[in-house]
């Protein structure tokens, strides 16, 4: 999913990179850091969240695809803050605190949705 995200990036998205551009231009004696939600917590904003609950149960491989996709553009993401001068990036995951540890360990088991400092480089 390689793209130039800031020439395609629309919307809220765009906005905030352009944000953080700008802080970046104008802070220069303290860190500058972007934040994003992680896979699950987009895929939750995608699919609902009472749907991504029950799918996690009923249809697991189409979660997985689902959490793939949310990894691979939020990854994007964070190359475009990187970009535009962020020092780092925050990321919070609200939607796990509602699920069990074993679906927990499930859903995130096997690096399927996760994000490194060299992906994002």
């Amino acid at each position: 999913m390689e793209t130039d995200f800031r020439k395609n990036a629309t919307g809220q998205s765009k906005g905030c990179v352009e944000g953080i551009r700008l802080a970046a231009e104008r802070i220069t004696d303290k860190p500058v850091l972007a934040g994003m939600i992680g896979p699950y917590s987009l895929a939750g904003r995608l699919m609902d969240v009472t749907e991504i609950m029950y799918l996690c149960y009923d249809e697991p491989e189409t979660v997985h695809k689902v959490l793939s996709k949310a990894t691979a553009y939020l990854i994007e993401y964070a190359k475009a803050f990187k970009a535009a001068g962020a020092s780092g990036i925050m990321m919070a995951e609200p939607l796990v605190g509602i699920m069990s540890p074993t679906m927990a360990d499930e859903i995130f088991s096997q690096g399927r949705c996760s994000i490194s400092l060299r992906q994002c480089s």
